[in-house]
């Protein structure tokens, strides 16, 4: 396993850790930071093994550096600022990761959005869907109401049917992509308009 903290981002994984640890499970973990002042649980882990620990300060490492632990089939576990993961993402596939696992706390950005039109099907009313904007936001303008919550293509809470158009399907959980819904916070058109039971 290997784990891969930056700032707060330790708060969380400084447990996991430990259990793997108390598990006898192989590990290793690279802590980020700006500098050794601002970085919480020092002492804490200061008492971990340090052959599996490095706390790096300063300029960011390059993703080979920060999965230099990593091979094959191993788990890796992240949690920091979002601007890391993409470029952690494309090394674990590389090398052939069996997972990468995190946790956002902010949606993901979108990649290659074309504009589309989204037609509330209950008023008729037809809403320009920008391309670096989500349904959810546009719908959002006209309808503030409307259910959400992950804002990542999680949980399903934003799930609309979607009576005419071709659904980009966008979300992380492959349970939600029926064919006649989709996620207001990710999921796009592959058409150019979306009628959606709203």
């Amino acid at each position: 396993m290997v784990f891969i903290a930056a700032g707060i981002g330790i708060t969380p994984m400084l447990p996991m850790v430990r259990a793997a640890a108390a598990a006898g499970v192989d590990w290793h973990l690279t802590y980020l930071g700006r500098d050794t002042a601002t970085m919480a649980f020092l002492d804490e882990i200061g008492a971990l093994d340090p052959d599996r620990v490095q706390i790096l300060t300063g300029a960011r490492p390059t993703p080979a550096e920060l999965l230099a632990h990593a091979g094959p089939r191993t788990s890796i576990y992240f949690c920091g600022p979002p601007g890391l993961l993409p470029d952690i993402r494309t090394r674990c596939d590389r090398i052939g990761a069996a997972g990468l696992h995190f946790e956002r706390f902010s949606p993901e950005p979108i990649v290659g959005g074309q504009p589309f039109e989204i037609r509330l099907a209950d008023t008729a009313k037809t809403l320009e869907v920008p391309a670096d904007r989500s349904a959810l936001a546009a719908v959002r303008e006209t309808l503030p109401n409307v259910p959400y919550s992950c804002q990542q293509g999680f949980c399903g809470t934003c799930r609309v049917r979607v009576l005419s158009g071709d659904v980009d399907h966008r979300g992380r959980s492959a349970f939600l992509d029926e064919p006649d819904t989709m996620l207001l916070c990710t999921d796009r058109a592959n058409s150019t308009q979306l009628t959606i039971d709203l």
